[in-house]
């Protein structure tokens, strides 16, 4: 299949498998009751597909994962890359809205982010230097 769909404009489609606390991680507490908990496992599965926007020397990336436990929460996200200099990111996080931008630079990134939950609203900023 590789050489009917060996073309730089189509996209690229990534499957995925990912095992949380595989062995059930259990918890025991410092404290007077020694209260012990178990975090079960979890299983997440999940696919991503890159689309080239060539008309704009760009790139799109579409993401998706669905958790086996959590209630089967479910993650979906849309980025649009320019020119792999600057980021808009759009998803949703098991039913909450969330957004974001980056810009990259050099070996310099600068990630914002944004989350809609019952807690109130997060915003998370990542500056990092990769050398």
């Amino acid at each position: 299949l590789n050489d009917v769909f060996d073309d730089d404009r189509m996209g690229k489609l990534y499957i995925g498998i990912n095992i949380q606390d595989i062995f059930n991680t259990k918890i025991k507490w410092d404290t007077e009751s020694k209260q012990q908990d178990e975090i079960e496992r979890n299983w997440k599965y999940g696919f991503a597909m890159t689309q080239p926007l060539a008309f704009m020397d760009s790139q799109m990336l579409f993401a998706f994962d669905l958790n086996s436990k959590y209630d089967g929460s479910a993650h979906f996200g849309v980025e649009v890359k320019y020119k792999s200099l600057f980021a808009v990111r759009l998803g949703n996080n098991s039913s909450n809205f969330t957004a974001g931008a980056g810009i990259s630079y050099w070996h310099v990134n600068l990630d914002y982010a944004y989350q809609n939950h019952e807690l109130g609203n997060s915003h998370r900023v990542e500056f990092g230097v990769f050398l």
